[in-house]
């Protein structure tokens, strides 16, 4: 996620009324959303929008799913992906474990809501802690303007 920047969720379902519904909750809520129909479109998209999370439906009407999600996961691999489906025999299935997340459709998108906040912090984290270390492993130079480097590249507040 690049820093002050507001995150973007990238929303891959084939049913209309689920992109609609959920691209309108995560705009109310203050996120950029991008979205997409087909799995095709889901990797031209994601390539122009370097989404901060992707939500994705396995059920794509131009393939399984599965091949988008393992392609998603391949190009933008510090990206949580979240498959969301209605389809609970899935989060049986290995090929959905590239996945950081596995939730059933519902009505209500606030556990949705909740478990892309929780996931965009955790990737936060993740991305300071190895900002700071990376700092701490540069020897003999000038801390203090790799800090800033890093900062001002990578969008991260190093304390």
């Amino acid at each position: 996620m690049r820093h002050q920047e507001i995150p973007i969720v990238f929303i891959v379902d084939g049913d209309d009324d689920h992109r609609s519904l959920y691209s309108a909750r995560f705009k109310v809520s203050g996120y950029r959303v991008a979205v997409a129909k087909t799995g095709l479109q889901a990797v031209r998209v994601a390539k122009r929008s370097e989404p901060d999370i992707v939500i994705i439906n396995v059920d794509l009407p131009d393939n399984d799913g599965f091949e988008t999600l393992t392609t998603l996961r391949a190009a933008h691999p510090q990206v949580p992906i979240i498959v969301y489906t209605g389809y609970a025999h899935f989060r049986a299935d290995v090929r959905c474990w590239v996945a950081d997340a596995f939730m059933i459709h519902s009505s209500n998108a606030e556990a949705l809501e909740r478990k892309v906040r929780e996931l965009l912090i955790r990737r936060t984290i993740s991305t300071s802690f190895t900002l700071h270390r990376a700092c701490e492993l540069i020897s003999g130079s000038d801390m203090y303007q790799h800090r800033r480097t890093m900062e001002e590249n990578h969008g991260v507040r190093i304390h």
